[in-house]
């Protein structure tokens, strides 16, 4: 998981949170320090500086590893739904797997049922 860590560093002087390769970086997950909006996942709710993370639209923070479990996982029940696209948190529409490249092959399946519909 640390190798798909970013290697920027952000002007607080911490490492960025995110994953390498995205345009922009995350932002920090230290804890206490001014750019960290959210200290835990919102699924699993371990620190985010346990591994590398992403955002969803809404602002929520969760690490790609929790992000692309639950995209593996799927629907969480038997009808069809896109729930699990989006924040588990505040259940903001799941523009997360469709922007984020960290996630894109994880997502793949789920977004090619999204726009059948």
């Amino acid at each position: 998981a640390l190798r798909e860590a970013c290697t920027r560093r952000l002007p607080c002087g911490h490492w960025c949170g995110g994953v390498e390769g995205e345009s922009g970086c995350l932002g920090c997950v230290v804890p206490g320090c001014g750019g960290g909006a959210d200290a835990d996942c919102v699924i699993c709710q371990e620190p985010l500086q346990r591994s590398p993370a992403v955002q969803y639209s809404c602002g929520h923070r969760c690490h790609a590893k929790c992000a692309r479990e639950s995209l593996s996982r799927g629907c969480p029940g038997p009808e069809l739904t896109f729930s699990h696209l989006g924040c588990p948190l505040c259940g903001a529409a799941g523009e997360l797997p469709l922007q984020n490249p960290a996630l894109a092959a994880a997502a793949e399946r789920w977004v090619a049922l999204w726009e059948a519909t």
